[in-house]
């Protein structure tokens, strides 16, 4: 019987330790799949930059990036928020809005950029908007507030990642779409047909 059971407890053990190691694993392919993007996609974004440098201005779009991803966590009050509409989908402000306690009409945030923002994947040119997805890890603290003052709500969220997807549409500007945890799983490789670097089979291709 005790065999059984040590048998049984090595077992377990080994499992939680190959489950560990494969986490591991697969974070560290993750890690090294965003490096490579990164650096694909900064390369894009040079390129870019010195043949369209009216069109593309990649320090303009980092700020502007990281400037409304800071203002959408922390917009003091709904109408603050509102007034974010020309660079975020009306979808995402409304949601945003609905997060909030229904008595608050105030809050109070404070984000903090764990590390500054990355361009992690670029399209321009093809099929479709131009677009970029930027990566940030953040820390948000917030307290809402009701009319007298009265705090109603306090939220402290630990350092998360999430990846921000910008469009362009011609003619309007850049547009936040959407943030999720997790880098979106259908887009293809970094590319730019006026760079002339195009993805092929899942890779990139460079002319």
């Amino acid at each position: 019987m005790v065999l059984e059971l040590t048998s049984v407890f090595v077992g377990f053990v080994a499992a939680c330790m190959g489950a560990t190691l494969m986490r591991r694993r697969l974070s560290a392919q993750r890690r090294d799949l965003e490096s490579s993007r990164n650096v694909q996609t900064e390369r894009i974004l040079a390129l870019l930059a010195s043949q369209q440098p009216g069109v593309w201005d990649v320090e303009e779009l980092r700020d502007l990036v990281t400037r409304t991803a800071s203002s959408f966590w922390s917009a003091p009050t709904r109408e603050a928020l509102e007034g974010l509409q020309a660079w975020v989908q009306p979808e995402m402000l409304s949601g945003q809005a609905a997060r909030w306690p229904a008595e608050a009409v105030r809050r109070e945030a404070v984000v903090t950029l764990a590390r500054p923002p990355v361009f992690v994947h670029v399209t321009e040119g093809g099929p479709g908007a131009d677009r970029v997805v930027v990566r940030f890890e953040a820390h948000i603290s917030q307290d809402f507030f009701r009319a007298d003052g009265v705090c109603i709500r306090t939220e402290r969220h630990p350092a998360g990642v999430s990846y921000h997807l910008w469009h362009h549409e011609d003619g309007q500007g850049w547009r936040l779409e959407g943030i999720s945890e997790r880098f979106p799983g259908h887009e293809p490789s970094p590319s730019s047909t006026t760079a002339g670097i195009r993805p092929l089979h899942g890779s990139r291709q460079a002319r």
